[in-house]
């Protein structure tokens, strides 16, 4: 087969932390084409021998600035392969959801945003995906919960994130 290439696979990242009123997400400003300047997820192509998520503590690292230890949950959310979804070629992206600790969630290199949109790649479908994962294990996923509530939360935050999920744009 003359011109097969092997896509290649990428770690997308959606960094999120609430602060009781606001899910928050994290972006970074790219450096690099295509899209730079452009607001995007933390995003690494995935090395040789590497697991998927020592692939997410070094995107959230190295494209955020986050502290290590800041990544407290990690969700695997799915596969993202639309043929045209990086222009530099055939690259999957196995995205996952990351929820920060707020104690630990200063970027020296990214930023909080509530309004993710606008983005490169198809990163608007990620977050989506990252989002309704999120509104489905929140009552189900206590780890899950646990990390992105705080150890001990009341029945009225975890409605008060459930409805601010609900509000957000799809």
């Amino acid at each position: 087969m003359t011109g097969w290439q092997q896509p290649l696979v990428s770690v997308d990242v959606v960094a999120v932390r609430w602060d009781g009123e606001e899910l928050q997400f994290a972006l970074h400003d790219r450096p690099n084409e295509p899209f730079v300047g452009r607001s995007a997820l933390p995003g690494v192509l995935l090395l040789p021998g590497e697991l998927l998520i020592d692939a997410v503590h070094r995107a959230v690292n190295t494209k955020l600035g986050a502290a290590d230890g800041g990544v407290v949950h990690v969700t695997q959310v799915g596969a993202f392969d639309g043929t045209n979804r990086d222009p530099r070629g055939a690259t999957i992206s196995i995205a996952h959801l990351a929820v920060v600790n707020p104690a630990a969630s200063n970027l020296t290199t990214g930023q909080w945003v509530a309004d993710a949109t606008a983005l490169p790649f198809d990163h608007e479908a990620i977050i989506d995906a990252a989002r309704n994962e999120l509104g489905v294990r929140l009552w189900s996923d206590w780890p899950l919960t646990r990390a992105i509530l705080g150890e001990e939360f009341t029945t009225k935050s975890a409605l008060a994130l459930s409805h601010r999920l609900d509000a957000l744009p799809n």
